[in-house]
């Protein structure tokens, strides 16, 4: 999915900065018009894959500097949304920048990308658990996965996880299920997302069969648990856009550009 034409702005071969700009970079779109969210995470993530392929930044120092006992592999990320992510328009170039936060010694790898001025999105090793338990008021979505959501780490990329939740929401709405307290109409409209996180415990690979269990809880986001049967595979969370959250959200956004 990634676009064919990148441009390198800037890089710092010695750590992790590196700047890529992308034309087009918000073409791909959902059924309501708007730039498809899970498809834009795949392709800033295999950006960064593609900046390791392509000797961009130095693994092999960084492995050392985690004494031999670094990993790339993410068990949680947060993404604060900015309103102009669903109004960019599809020919716009976006400039992907990752940087390294900083550097552990077992595992302690941080990442934080960003589509400048529209996603902050950060990446870490450390597990963060968004809720205890499931409860019985839910509904289950049932689906399977599919080998064109296979990344070249041989997995399900984790952006897709965001489009599984996505098509569980609109399930649950469609199926009239009482779990949302929320009127969100005939459908369920990305837009209206302002922050999403995820908790990662397992991996999926092509052809599996999993249920998403999504229920909403006492404030404004919708919870999701990805699972094989009863192995939990991630938890994640949507959190809505309220005035008070879009607030915070735009704040968030711009102290850190």
């Amino acid at each position: 999915l990634t676009p064919p034409q990148y441009k390198v702005l800037s890089r710092d071969e010695h750590s992790l900065d590196i700047a890529i700009e992308m034309p087009w970079f918000a073409s791909y779109r959902n059924r309501f018009g708007k730039p498809d969210y899970g498809k834009i995470l795949f392709t800033s993530a295999e950006s960064e894959e593609a900046a390791s392929q392509l000797d961009m930044w130095d693994s092999i120092k960084l492995y050392r500097e985690t004494k031999g006992r670094g990993i790339w592999f993410i068990t949680y990320h947060q993404n604060i949304i900015s309103p102009k992510l669903y109004s960019i328009d599809p020919r716009a170039t976006v400039v992907v920048k990752t940087m390294l936060d900083s550097v552990g010694e077992s595992s302690m790898i941080f990442f934080a990308t960003r589509l400048k001025n529209l996603v902050q999105k950060r990446h870490e090793s450390k597990r963060i658990k968004l809720f205890d338990k499931v409860p019985e008021n839910r509904h289950t979505y049932r689906m399977a996965t599919r080998c064109c959501e296979i990344d070249i780490r041989n997995h399900v990329s984790y952006g897709y996880y965001q489009n599984f939740c996505l098509d569980a929401a609109s399930n649950a709405i469609k199926a009239r299920s009482s779990v949302y307290r929320d009127i969100f109409g005939s459908d369920f409209n990305s837009e209206i997302v302002c922050e999403t996180r995820a908790s990662y415990v397992g991996q999926l690979f092509g052809m599996e069969s999993i249920s998403i269990d999504t229920w909403q809880n006492d404030s404004d986001s919708l919870l999701f648990l990805i699972r094989q049967d009863a192995k939990p595979v991630c938890q994640i969370q949507f959190i809505l856009n309220t005035k008070q959250n879009q607030s915070g959200i735009s704040s968030a956004i711009h102290s850190n550009l």
